[in-house]
């Protein structure tokens, strides 16, 4: 324990360094940073409609698989795919032979999910604040504690 000394990441993922175990994580990272290149080249030469509609999913035997939500979009992918494949071959993996477009539903519902996280609260205006105030005046204490606290839910 004495001996031991903190490393900065990107020794350990030298293989120079460390043994067969930093060589599996030494493969693992260059294979990530491979597809976060191809993400940045796709992401830069693809229409801006098809961004939020695809997933790199693997490059296995020169073969890059991307996933998309439905059928649509694979289509649009479908007809960018050439241009993909230029791109991509030129500037990251020149050893590129196709690309594969599968359809994945999940990857719908966690794009969807993502999106409804980021939708803002419909915010009450002033005015239909103070009338439904008005109106929970005139109602029963049970109705009128919803109403304060429907207000107090859409003004935060």
């Amino acid at each position: 324990m004495r001996n031991n000394k903190l490393l900065l990441i990107n020794k350990l993922f030298q293989q120079k360094y460390y043994s067969s175990y930093t060589k599996i994580l030494y493969k693992i990272y260059t294979h990530t940073n491979i597809l976060i290149k191809i993400n940045k080249i796709i992401k830069k030469y693809l229409p801006i409609q098809l961004h939020n509609l695809y997933n790199i999913k693997n490059i296995k035997n020169n073969i890059l698989i991307i996933e998309t939500n439905n059928a649509s979009s694979m289509f649009r992918f479908l007809s960018e795919k050439s241009n993909i494949l230029f791109y991509v071959k030129k500037y990251v993996v020149p050893s590129l032979r196709r690309i594969d477009i599968k359809i994945n539903p999940v990857f719908t519902k966690k794009n969807f999910t993502k999106k409804k996280k980021n939708l803002k609260k419909n915010i009450l205006s002033k005015y239909s604040a103070d009338l439904l105030l008005h109106i929970s005046k005139k109602s029963s204490i049970k109705l009128r504690s919803i109403i304060k606290k429907f207000i107090k839910l859409t003004n935060n």
